[in-house]
C-alpha cells in the first residue's frame, strides 16, 4: 500500500481483492469539493478480481 495510514491510504489492488472475495461488499464512495458541496455513490456489490485477470 502506499499513504499516509493515518489520513489518506490504499493498501493496494492485491490486498483489496483478498478482503473482498471473502464475502459480499458493497462501496460507498463520498466526496465533498472545495467550496463544501458534497456528494456519493454507492454500489451494492464490490469485489476486486484478481491480479490474474488484471483486478
Amino acid at each position: 500500500g502506499f499513504g499516509s495510514v493515518s489520513a489518506e491510504h490504499w493498501l493496494g489492488n492485491e490486498f483489496v481483492h483478498i478482503l473482498t472475495n471473502q464475502r459480499q461488499y458493497a462501496l460507498r464512495v463520498e466526496l465533498t469539493d472545495w467550496d463544501g458541496h458534497q456528494a456519493f455513490s454507492q454500489y451494492d456489490s464490490f469485489h476486486i478480481d484478481s491480479e490474474k485477470h488484471n483486478y
